[in-house]
């Protein structure tokens, strides 16, 4: 499989999970504490489905500072800048850059999968560049597995959608989906990497699995790795639309029986931090 560009990959690549969120008329010391009690830096501010804006860290300092008192639509007075989930990383740095926007939220078929910022665009920065992260909490990298799965879920159901009727597709729809699976596939190879960087550290040095248990998903990545490689060899030499079909929709079951598995076994409640602390 040909490997994008870091600046063609899609955006939800690099989005944060959604943040909690707030109503407009909700009191700004409020919005304040809930902010500080989930140990996030920026809420969506929602009236009812309709999202009216985000809060961040630095705008509820401020007003704390200077005394003022108010409800959160009187904050976020300016429109939310939103992207789509397949919007490409280059595509939204530079209209972030247009519009002067700290933060872009991710939408994907009507609904909300998360949140960029300035903070992510600079992750994946550094990752670009090969710098080291720092070292995760055990509910930090719960949530940011979590969160990777609900992303993958998205593109899931994205590809889902046009390969239950491959077979009668039109041309533009066939391409879709292939370009929905080449987006796939790359979020699943970046996926992979994450839980080797932050996941499986922690297993490995955990009294509650250890190494063996981390040997085993590292066995398990590559058994993966080499199963979307093969996938996609198919997919490339293949001109039916059955085929394409009939793969894809195999390919989302496996991957979806994978990610029930891995949150059965490592992410239940509690498990990730009886790991950190040998429970």
């Amino acid at each position: 499989m040909s490997r994008l560009h870091m600046r063609d990959r899609r955006i939800d690549a690099f989005m944060s999970p959604i943040p909690p969120s707030v109503g407009p008329d909700e009191d700004l010391r409020s919005a304040a504490r809930t902010m500080r009690e989930h140990g996030v830096n920026h809420l969506l501010v929602l009236d009812g489905d309709r999202l009216v804006g985000v809060l961040d860290e630095t705008e509820l300092d401020l007003v704390g500072r200077v005394g003022v008192r108010g409800v959160c639509r009187d904050v976020v007075s300016v429109e939310p800048f939103v992207v789509d989930a397949r919007a490409t990383l280059e595509s939204v740095v530079l209209a972030m850059r247009e519009q002067r926007a700290h933060n872009a939220v991710v939408f994907s078929q009507g609904a909300i999968v998360g949140l960029v910022t300035t903070g992510d665009l600079l992750r994946a920065l550094e990752g670009s560049l090969g710098c080291k992260s720092r070292v995760r909490t055990p509910a930090e990298v719960r949530q940011r597995i979590h969160a990777e799965h609900i992303r993958i879920h998205s593109l899931l159901d994205d590809v889902e959608r046009i390969a239950k009727n491959a077979e009668h597709c039109t041309d533009e729809e066939a391409t879709q989906l292939r370009t929905d699976l080449r987006g796939l596939g790359d979020a699943l190879q970046a996926h992979l990497a994450l839980e080797e960087e932050i996941l499986v550290p922690l297993v490995r040095a955990s009294d509650a699995y250890g190494e063996a248990d981390a040997d085993e998903m590292l066995r398990e990545h590559a058994e993966q790795r080499a199963m979307i490689e093969s996938f996609f060899i198919e997919i490339d030499g293949t001109a039916s639309r059955s085929v394409l079909g009939v793969g894809a929709i195999e390919l989302v079951k496996a991957i979806r029986d994978d990610i029930r598995e891995e949150e059965a076994t490592f992410l239940a409640t509690d498990l990730v931090s009886r790991a950190a602390n040998g429970h």
